[in-house]
């Protein structure tokens, strides 16, 4: 099965290092890179429109530029998609206010990892999401 993760955040060493993690431990896993959550968003509502494949996973930074990881969560909110895609936010913040907003936050999401994403944590959620 072929599994889609979109991996949205605005530095490009995390962008390049999260995709290899993830290719190497799978033949079957297509990555779709986005620097800012505005991109994101817009790629979401075209697939949307024209009833095409949602990723099986995202990962979301907080701190982007042009839309934000909390601003793409309201305008994914706002898709109504049936998906149930796992979003995990994968950021530097340790503000506890963004720990705890994440808690609550519409769409649910599915866990806050903090950064640097490593092999194990990558591995972690791969387990819990097949």
């Amino acid at each position: 099965m072929n599994r889609l993760i979109y991996i949205i955040d605005d530095d490009p060493i995390v962008l390049l290092l999260t995709t290899k993690l993830l290719e190497r431990h799978s033949n079957f896993i297509e990555t779709k890179q986005f620097r800012n959550g505005l991109e994101a968003i817009n790629k979401l509502r075209v697939v949307v429109e024209n009833n095409e494949k949602l990723p099986d996973l995202i990962l979301l930074d907080l701190n982007m530029p042009v839309l934000d990881g909390w601003q793409f969560l309201e305008a994914f909110n706002l898709l109504k998609t049936n998906a149930d895609t796992p979003i995990y936010v994968v950021t530097s913040s340790i503000d506890s206010a963004d720990i705890e907003k994440a808690r609550t936050a519409i769409p649910p999401l599915k866990g806050y990892i903090m950064k640097p994403i490593t092999e194990q944590k990558l591995l972690e959620i791969q387990e819990l999401n097949n």
